[in-house]
């Protein structure tokens, strides 16, 4: 593909990036200490884990779980004009 003026390059993990905390109940800054995302990478398959509100025992109460795959992501992006590059690793990273 041919890069010009108008090419708009992403990363995977900027299309991925959370955009709620819902520990404080609005847009997300990051993790912190009542709200943890993290990856897990296998292959193709990306599973993003959400943990929020620690209990006074430092466990979360709350957790959610989903899994994407990581080429069909670059692909629907791919599909609206964007450049991706894939920067999602191997193995387990928190989300930034």
């Amino acid at each position: 593909m041919a890069m010009d003026a108008t090419t708009i390059t992403i990363k995977l993990s900027e299309l991925q990036r959370p955009l709620y905390d819902p520990y404080l109940g609005r847009g997300y800054r990051g993790n912190h200490r009542d709200l943890i995302i993290s990856r897990e990478r296998d292959g193709d398959i990306v599973t993003e884990t959400v943990a929020w509100q620690r209990d006074p025992a430092g466990n979360f109460a709350h957790r959610r779980e989903q899994s994407f795959s990581a080429a069909e992501m670059v692909q629907m992006a791919e599909a609206e004009g964007f450049v991706v590059t894939d920067d999602i690793p191997q193995g387990f990273i928190l989300a930034m």
